[in-house]
């Protein structure tokens, strides 16, 4: 167990609901369809368009570390990515 608010409980509470959390597929964008985004104290962080939806899992990783920390519900990526871009995008939106 461990200690912390309700808000932090709840904030890994739906880990398991989809392959990757924080993505979701926009069909409106040939380019760039897979779209990443955080909710914040009730507010949504964009955190970019990406082509594949392991780069917006990757970059929603990094927002959950970066809002959440110890509590974040991080999306596991079986596919490696190599692209520092993906993480110097997400971070740049972060700011």
């Amino acid at each position: 167990l461990r200690i912390c608010t309700y808000s932090e409980n709840n904030w890994n509470r739906s880990c398991l609901s989809r392959k990757y959390k924080g993505v979701y597929f926009d069909p409106k964008n040939k380019k760039n369809p897979w779209r990443s985004r955080i909710s914040v104290n009730g507010k949504r962080i964009n955190l970019g368009a990406y082509d594949v939806a392991e780069k917006a899992a990757l970059a929603y990783n990094v927002g959950a570390k970066t809002h959440y920390g110890e509590y974040a519900c991080l999306n596991y990526i079986a596919k490696p990515i190599d692209d520092g871009a993906i993480l110097y995008q997400a971070e740049f939106e972060l700011t």
